[in-house]
């Protein structure tokens, strides 16, 4: 349907929310890196986007591969811009809360063109930053995926508003984000605009067809080879399926099951993330984990038709989400886990990232190795054979590393 795209009114308690999440959520991330606590896929990514500032290629030495060899990410120099103004792992952390967060104000922008009322808009957009999913999205380390929901909900948009060209170039975006969201972006879209706008459906599909085949040719013509977990037909882990499920509907006040046989639009997204077996511990469907942008991306979108034509669901998803947020958070704002405290090491591990010499860091210092990932010679070694020390989630413990690295740079002279 055709909506004429509304004038913008962006109520003082909704930007105060966004504000607030964007805020919150960077002041983690910064206490995450001072307690040598971030997850090193935001290091391998700041890595390559500074490698392909200097070298025009995705090297880095936390995969030890180019990163557009595994998978098809070239949206990972969007970093490349920000990086180049200021080459921190900082800059990382704010562009990463800065998409999560942009995502709510499209989101509400979408509920609007599809005919619901501000005030309905806004708070949907509000329970949206405050579900578990999304806060452990912000609080996670960075992948290129962390750009989904923004262009996800952009697309949609543009589809609502019949903005043909936006909706083309968005798509080739999300396209740049990886494989699996080029297929799932075809397939919802396709699914979609079938019956109302079927050219339009071919065009994004011919445009992802033409992505992929020239992904495959780079990886023929380089020797790469994508990596993916096995698959097999059956679900290893029902009962922790079936808990996801509800983490990820409980917050939207399981909106999206109003829509009945559309439902089956998610079937792919679902199989991805239920048959896959060894990989990421074998379990990919955890609340919060940036494995599951894409469904949650989805449900969000089923939500907002939703509540545009049934508002009392956009209150419920905002009380359901305060209760889950207080009761299933995957970050640290949770009833009795911590903050870590700046690490005593954190000084050295930052005075590595400050000079271009070669140093190594083991698997078990890799939140170390990410804050010194800007030193292009940084090295994370032995994560390929898992690690022996790991530090509990949440508890206030220093990293308390007696590897090589800790001695300094001075020490190498």
């Amino acid at each position: 349907m055709s909506v004429e795209a509304p004038r913008r009114e962006e109520p003082l308690i909704f930007v105060s929310g966004v504000v607030a999440f964007f805020v919150l959520f960077v002041y983690l991330g910064m206490r995450q890196m001072a307690g040598l606590r971030i997850g090193s896929n935001s290091g391998t990514y700041l890595q390559s986007a500074l490698s392909f500032l200097h070298h025009f290629n995705t090297h880095n030495l936390s995969d030890h591969i180019v990163e557009t060899a595994p998978h098809d990410q070239w949206m990972l120099i969007a970093l490349c811009p920000f990086v180049a103004v200021w080459p921190h792992l900082e800059t990382v952390v704010i562009v990463q809360v800065a998409a999560v967060a942009a995502s709510a104000v499209v989101l509400r922008s979408l509920v609007i063109a599809l005919g619901g009322t501000h005030a309905v808009a806004t708070t949907l957009g509000l329970a949206w930053l405050i579900s578990p999913s999304v806060e452990g999205f912000a609080f996670g380390d960075f992948t290129p995926v962390h750009f989904v929901p923004l262009l996800g909900f952009g697309l949609a948009l543009a589809l609502v508003r019949r903005q043909r060209i936006v909706a083309l170039v968005l798509a080739q975006l999300l396209f740049g984000i990886k494989e699996d969201v080029l297929m799932f972006t075809v397939w919802t879209c396709a699914f979609v605009l079938w019956r109302d706008d079927r050219r339009l459906a071919v065009a994004i599909a011919l445009l992802g067809a033409v992505n992929f085949g020239a992904w495959e040719l780079y990886e023929a013509l380089h020797g790469y080879h994508s990596v993916a977990p096995q698959y097999a037909f059956y679900d290893p882990h029902p009962l922790a399926h079936v808990l996801f499920l509800l983490e990820v509907l409980a917050p939207l006040a399981f909106a999206p099951l109003r829509l009945g046989w559309r439902m089956l639009l998610v079937v792919p997204f679902l199989a991805e993330l239920f048959f896959a077996h060894g990989y990421a511990e074998g379990l990919l469907a955890r609340s919060g984990s940036y494995y599951t942008i894409p469904l949650v991306t989805l449900l969000g979108m089923g939500t907002a038709v939703v509540v545009a034509r049934s508002p009392q669901f956009a209150r419920a998803a905002l009380a359901l989400s305060v209760l889950a947020a207080l009761t299933l958070n995957p970050t640290v704002l949770r009833f009795g886990r911590h903050l870590s405290s700046p690490d005593p090491l954190y000084p050295v591990a930052r005075a590595w990232g400050a000079v271009d010499v070669p140093v190594d860091f083991p698997c078990a210092d890799q939140g170390a190795w990410v804050v010194a990932s800007t030193n292009p010679q940084a090295n994370l070694s032995g994560c390929d054979v898992g690690t022996d020390r790991q530090r509990k989630a949440y508890v206030d413990i220093p990293l308390g590393s007696t590897a090589a690295w800790t001695r300094g740079a001075a020490a190498t002279k």
